[in-house]
């Protein structure tokens, strides 16, 4: 976009002042979080060659709370997202994760999934039978959470 501005140095003879082109505005880097799976590190993303113009940052596992759920989890986990409209990226259950963090966030770009479910089902059938016989506190999910 151009605009006319005054040219001090340089009086045209039409009357009009020369162009001057507007400054560019930096553009704000696009945030991105990632969340390892359950029994990873967020080392996992480290060594990945980011294109320029995006700003990573690297969620770790806290320690649960008693009787803390998924979804209340993910409360905590939405509180470390504090820039706008982020891309959310979730290696196993750190994807079934995200999705929920996503539903908390007032906005975000996406949601990329690695190595994980959208929907419950699609998990494996062995977690679909742990949930039908109960054997769930056994598993990483509990009764409770739902996806």
């Amino acid at each position: 976009m151009l605009i006319l501005l005054p040219d001090p140095n340089k009086n045209e003879p039409s009357g009009r002042r020369a162009l001057h082109p507007t400054p560019k505005i930096r553009k704000m880097a696009i945030p991105v979080y990632c969340m390892p799976g359950m029994a990873a590190s967020s080392r996992i993303f480290e060594h990945l060659e980011w294109p320029e113009g995006y700003q990573v940052h690297l969620l770790e596992w806290d320690e649960p709370r008693p009787k803390e759920g998924l979804l209340d989890y993910a409360v905590r986990i939405a509180q470390q997202i504090t820039a706008h409209n982020p891309i959310l990226i979730g290696v196993s259950l750190g994807g079934v994760l995200m999705q929920e963090v996503a539903r908390l966030l007032p906005s975000y770009r996406c949601v990329v999934l690695i190595s994980s479910v959208a929907s419950p089902e699609e998990l494996p059938s062995w977690m679909r039978r742990c949930k039908k016989t109960k054997t769930t506190p056994y598993s990483p999910l509990s009764p409770n959470d739902t996806f």
